[in-house]
């Protein structure tokens, strides 16, 4: 039996609504207690919201269960730090299902103590329903190595260093990551980032975490036999969820930045590049049909930064 005190805790949040979380922690269960690690689950609300049978099943599947009735995820992921003694953490989400070998291959270099190593990132394999994603999602994801569509996370087949401080479009997934506990900032995730009901966002608290881990001088490597493969359901690919998540990457692009020091786009300028992808995507809606998907999309992401740009409007 795992328990406190282990070198490796895993830390998932959830609210209780994935369809795939028993799933979800009956692997990590088997993966943790083969390692002799700790599987910490927070549920990020009341518990006396919940149907007691169903917090009776969550306890039999994890070794520790907490509660954090403050809506966001960050928050629930901050509390779950608190608890956790383990001089690693690695990190998974509700609705990923590990590959096997995950949790031994994702900490193993963090357990080797490396030189420098402050944390690890694998492999986010979509996985989409019958038939496959739409032609026109399939465009926007063609050649990309990590997008939050799915979302994807795949930089090949060799392990690798992410890039150096500074680069934030790609760095670790928190659906697949591991930590020094020393390494993370000690204030935890950012509170404004992340999912939640009350901001309407979906991300950005993994990216400023690896930013703020890099910020200090720590290594970040991504190891590509560390698989979990994430189920994408119909509801996330239709047009209307992927637009909303664009506008909603440049609402978190700008947060984040913002909280890390990072240089930031003026207003003026989100403004003018809006204006710009858009003029781009009816100028090449007949001729050249994918990039003017491209720039609608990419307009949308600038028109999120704009609004926050503008005075921080709370996405709905």
């Amino acid at each position: 039996m795992s328990a406190a005190g282990s070198e490796v805790a895993v830390l998932i949040a959830t609210r209780g609504e994935s369809d795939l979380l028993e799933a979800t922690l009956a692997e990590v269960r088997r993966q943790s207690e083969a390692l002799g690690a700790e599987l910490v689950l927070v549920v990020n609300r009341p518990a006396e919201a919940l149907p007691v049978e169903r917090i009776e099943g969550w306890r039999r599947l994890c070794h520790r269960l907490l509660f954090e009735p403050r809506p966001g995820k960050s928050l629930a992921l901050n509390t779950g730090l608190a608890a956790i003694s383990s001089p690693i953490v690695a990190f998974c989400d509700d609705d990923a299902l590990p590959w096997r070998h995950w949790l031994e291959r994702l900490t193993a270099p963090l357990r080797d103590r490396r030189r420098g190593l402050a944390g690890t990132g694998g492999r986010v394999i979509p996985v989409y329903p019958t038939g496959g994603p739409p032609r026109w999602y399939r465009q926007l994801i063609g050649g990309r190595e990590s997008s939050f569509l799915g979302p994807l996370h795949d930089l090949g087949p060799e392990e690798r260093d992410y890039p150096a401080a500074g680069n934030t479009s790609i760095l670790p997934f928190g659906a697949n990551c591991a930590y020094r506990r020393d390494a993370l900032p000690p204030q935890g995730y950012h509170p404004d980032l992340g999912p939640s009901p009350r901001t309407g966002l979906r991300g950005g608290e993994d990216t400023l975490v690896a930013i703020q881990v890099q910020a200090t001088g720590g290594r970040l490597r991504y190891l590509p036999d560390a698989v979990v493969h994430h189920p994408v359901p119909p509801e996330r690919l239709r047009e209307e969820f992927v637009a909303a998540g664009f506008r909603k990457q440049g609402i978190e692009v700008i947060r984040f930045h913002r909280a890390a020091g990072l240089p930031m786009r003026s207003l003026t300028e989100a403004r003018r590049r809006a204006r710009r992808y858009h003029r781009r995507a009816l100028l090449n809606r007949w001729l050249r049909p994918r990039r003017a998907l491209l720039a609608h999309y990419r307009a949308l992401a600038y028109e999120g930064m704009v609004e926050e740009l503008a005075g921080g409007v709370k996405p709905g």
